[in-house]
């Protein structure tokens, strides 16, 4: 940011249950990493795995794009399959619709 710049944020909670999209794209981005720590204790130290876990924004991205494009293919399949149009009859004699 540069002097003078503000930053707005608008935080929006909810539960992964209310959106099966979002949670299905949450638990595809989600990542476990184990690294070393050390522990020190008196003057020795330790070394000790810890797992963290954390969240590929890349990943989640892709998937919340792909949601919303498979979402935008089926409601556009829906609607064209919902229009009643009517037939012409081609040259052929075959229906063209």
């Amino acid at each position: 940011m540069l002097r003078g710049q503000e930053m707005t944020l608008a935080v929006h909670k909810m539960r992964l249950s209310d959106d099966p999209n979002l949670a299905l794209a949450y638990g595809h981005a989600l990542r476990t990493l184990t690294v070393p720590s050390v522990d020190s204790v008196g003057s020795a130290r330790q070394f000790h795995p810890r797992e963290r876990r954390y969240l590929d924004s890349t990943t989640l991205q892709h998937q919340l794009i792909e949601v919303r494009a498979s979402a935008f293919r089926l409601l556009r399949r829906g609607f064209f399959e919902s229009l009643s149009l009517p037939e012409v009859r081609g040259r052929g004699g075959g229906v063209v619709v």
